[in-house]
């Protein structure tokens, strides 16, 4: 696993519990009596018999803080993996594979211990300081216990079968048209209009061969705002790219209540993110002056909508959370809501996603990368109205109109 300063982020926005501690300070090592190293080689030992789907993780240096992002304060003392991985496998029953690393994370240095899902238990073969030989650590919850009976033999069985027990979810990038899963790279582009101020804008005029038109005789009336509101379209139209999302179920089991939670880290607010319900319809020139009720219905089968896409700032990320009821074994959920991402230079940025079900034991974790380019351009009234010319060209309604007068005049 790749751990760099986008992991690290995402960590601190964690929990502690199976798979990810914080320690404020330095653990005791050089020097130090067997009680004190004794600390280090429990938390070890617990992390690596614990049930988690998950790599686990202890970061040094940090100060957890709930509900919120963990504080890092840093560490003066810096230790050395080989010394530690003679330390902790001398004493073990068996070879326990972690890794530990000083790292540079905003300005300070933190430690990271990094240990991965392995064959378990592992236990003293010896006495050590206060810990005890052949004796099962774990960690429940964000506690270290000794296991219980159950819990040990629980630990007899092969990862294949504890992973077959249980959903497979992993997210992707979707073409939801063609139902296609895409690349774990999207590539965007995004045009940023320097328009006119609104102020300046001049109000929509009826050509002068329709102003004797039907129009005039009440059943329609000319939107003056129309060149405001087109503009304010193209804008947004320019600067956002719609993407979607697809979540895959390789398990066996069905996943329900699938919660999708996307963050994407934007300190320097270049990013942009919309959800649907903030996307401007397209505007019209001319509305109706009359009510107009339009007739709902509602077959008796009407389906449900059970999946949702919501897109909020918070400090300098933006998260994004989406939803579907259920994912059956075997198959892929297309997330009909669209994500719409623009970004304000030429930037390249990775989303982090984390998927959660009632079926899963431990969320399920995955980066994506958005590849976007940039480009200014100052535009005027009749630049917005060639832009909006162009949608409409590469429309799929303008392209069907097309297609059905192709047909018609063979017919």
């Amino acid at each position: 696993m790749k751990i760099d300063n986008s992991l690290i982020d995402m960590l601190l926005y964690g929990e502690e519990g199976v798979d990810l501690d914080f320690k404020r300070d330095q653990y005791k090592f050089l020097k130090a009596s067997e009680d004190e190293k004794g600390e280090l080689l429990k938390d070890i030992l617990a992390f690596a018999n614990s049930c988690r789907r998950n790599d686990a993780f202890i970061l040094i240096g940090i100060k957890e803080v709930k509900g919120g992002r963990s504080k890092v304060y840093g560490i003066n003392d810096k230790l050395d993996d080989a010394q530690i991985q003679q330390f902790v496998n001398s004493k073990t029953n068996e070879p326990l594979s972690f890794s530990y690393r000083n790292m540079d994370f905003e300005s300070k240095c933190i430690g990271i211990i990094h240990i991965p899902i392995q064959r378990r238990p592992l236990y003293l073969k010896k006495n050590f300081g206060k810990l005890k030989k052949e004796t099962v650590y774990i960690k429940r919850g964000s506690s270290t216990v000794i296991a219980k009976i159950d819990e040990i033999a629980q630990m007899g069985k092969s990862l294949f079968e504890i992973e077959q027990s249980q959903p497979l979810l992993e997210v992707f990038f979707a073409d939801i048209e063609k139902r296609m899963l895409l690349v774990d790279t999207y590539s965007i582009s995004s045009l940023i209009l320097n328009t006119p101020k609104k102020k300046d804008i001049p109000d929509y005029e009826l050509p002068t061969s329709r102003q004797h038109s039907w129009m005039n005789f009440g059943l329609k009336q000319v939107n003056y705002s129309y060149y405001r509101e087109l503009t304010a379209f193209t804008k947004q139209h320019s600067l956002y790219s719609p993407i979607n999302f697809a979540v895959k179920n390789t398990g066996s089991s069905v996943a329900r209540d699938v919660r999708l939670k996307i963050k994407i880290l934007d300190k320097k607010n270049k990013i942009k993110a919309l959800d649907e319900s903030a996307i401007l319809s397209v505007p019209e020139s001319s509305y109706s002056s009359k009510p107009f009720y339009k007739e709902v219905f509602y077959p008796m089968n009407a389906v449900q909508n059970t999946q949702y896409l919501n897109v909020t700032r918070i400090s300098d990320y933006w998260l994004i959370e989406a939803g579907v009821e259920k994912v059956q074994p075997k198959s892929i959920a297309w997330l009909e809501s669209t994500l719409f991402l623009g970004a304000l230079e030429s930037i390249e940025f990775p989303i982090e996603t984390t998927i959660f079900s009632d079926d899963l034991s431990e969320p399920s974790e995955k980066k994506l990368i958005i590849k976007n380019n940039s480009e200014n351009r100052d535009v005027n009234l009749a630049d917005i109205r060639e832009l909006e010319k162009e949608r409409l060209r590469n429309s799929a309604e303008y392209k069907e109109f097309v297609k059905k007068q192709h047909f018609e005049q063979f017919e």
